[in-house]
């Protein structure tokens, strides 16, 4: 029972970001902000019966070690979409909003939610592949999350929220994601030499460089076509299918 529960964490957690990014949706996607705008009260109480629901589904079902990272995750996820910091001046902010944090937090939360939570669930997990998985993917969502913010970089230097990418520019910030991705992919391959690993491993563990090099190779087309977005995030959701192939057959 642990996929409904992440299924419904992350839809929560996507929708209450729907709701609360309406100053930078009104510039980077203002067809998606008007819908959002309309629906917003509808859309928070989605966001709070899915995370709800989540948690107890995964009280009943999983157990209460996975339940318990599973509720720290989603609280995570929580002050990220929402404005509870307050400030001596001006707007709350939500943790999105603190230097930095905007690429770091998906990057850790995601692969938690989505690998460690179910794997604590499992009676025997393979500890070296499952840190892998989750290091694979984070790989693959901080590539997508600086590709993403080089599309929106406009309306997020507008709604106040620093990233790699205001921060240092679209070229640098791509650099750090592809440097990570390197030293996961050469990681990899040297724990194949040496015989800890598949050889199975390799396909998804160069994966992450390639797509890196991709999103910098169209660095300056992502804030143009909002497609080329969507294209590196299929890209890296592919990515997971020879990981799970790995993770059968390969372990």
């Amino acid at each position: 029972m642990a996929a409904p529960s992440v299924l419904l964490a992350g839809f929560g957690i996507y929708q209450l970001n729907r709701v609360f990014d309406f100053v930078e949706d009104e510039i980077n996607d203002p067809s998606a902000y008007a819908r959002a705008y309309l629906a917003r009260f509808a859309l928070r109480n989605m966001a709070m019966a899915a995370i709800l629901a989540s948690l107890l589904l995964s009280a009943l079902f999983v157990g209460p070690a996975a339940t318990a990272l599973l509720t720290v995750t989603l609280l995570v996820g929580v002050l990220y979409s929402v404005p509870f910091f307050k400030r001596k001046r001006g707007e709350p902010r939500r943790i999105k909003q603190v230097i930095g944090l905007k690429n770091i937090v998906p990057s850790v939360a995601w692969p938690i939610a989505a690998v460690l939570y179910p794997g604590l669930s499992s009676p025997h997990p393979h500890m070296l592949q499952l840190f892998l998985a989750i290091a694979l993917i984070s790989c693959s969502v901080f590539i997508i999350e600086v590709a993403w913010d080089i599309r929106d970089s406009r309306g997020d230097r507008v709604a106040g929220i620093s990233t790699l990418v205001t921060a240092f520019g679209r070229t640098r910030a791509l650099l750090i994601p592809l440097g990570a991705s390197s030293v996961y992919a050469l990681s990899v391959a040297l724990l194949v030499f040496l015989g800890h690993l598949s050889p199975l491993w390799l396909l998804p563990g160069f994966l992450p460089v390639l797509s890196a090099v991709i999103a910098l190779l169209w660095k300056d087309s992502l804030a143009e076509r909002r497609d080329r977005s969507h294209i590196l995030v299929l890209i890296n959701v592919l990515a997971l299918i020879p990981l799970g192939l790995t993770g059968r057959w390969g372990a």
